[in-house]
């Protein structure tokens, strides 16, 4: 009449409960570590190393050099400008300004000629619509002759 029990099976889920309750723990932990930035406020205080004075002699030094490039440019770029208007110049004026200076004597410049403007102004755009009106009056002329 009393049919005897099965024996129940035994599950894990106590253990993976805890488990997972550990493991939760441990990543919340994990982030708080990292977000509050523990590791920090448990390392000791560092103390003030002393940093090398920059100035005195060695910025002295470092001035000068500073100072003597900005020389060294400006008379290089005076040369480069000097060069430059040399070489615009005519050879028969740079030849009497070489006798001149021989001689001691200063030559006068003529008045520098002044370049006149095309009409329309004198700019790439001015140049395209040149060529396209050049353009249009061919094709009219072979329009017309055929």
């Amino acid at each position: 009449v009393f049919a005897p029990k099965s024996i129940p099976v035994h599950s894990f889920w106590p253990l993976w409960a805890m488990l997972l309750t550990i493991g939760g723990a441990g990543l919340v932990a994990d982030v708080a570590w990292r977000r509050l930035n523990f590791a920090d406020w448990m390392r000791p205080k560092s103390r003030p190393t002393p940093m090398p004075i920059r100035g005195g002699d060695a910025m002295g030094a470092y001035k000068s050099i500073r100072t003597g490039r900005k020389e060294v440019e400006a008379v290089s770029a005076a040369v480069r400008d000097r060069k430059k208007e040399e070489a615009a110049l005519p050879v028969e004026k740079a030849e009497a300004m070489v006798q001149s200076a021989a001689r001691g004597v200063s030559v006068a410049e003529p008045p520098k000629e002044e370049k006149k403007e095309p009409e329309g102004g004198a700019g790439y755009a001015s140049a395209l619509m040149r060529a396209k009106r050049r353009a249009a009056e061919q094709i009219k002329e072979k329009g017309e002759k055929n």
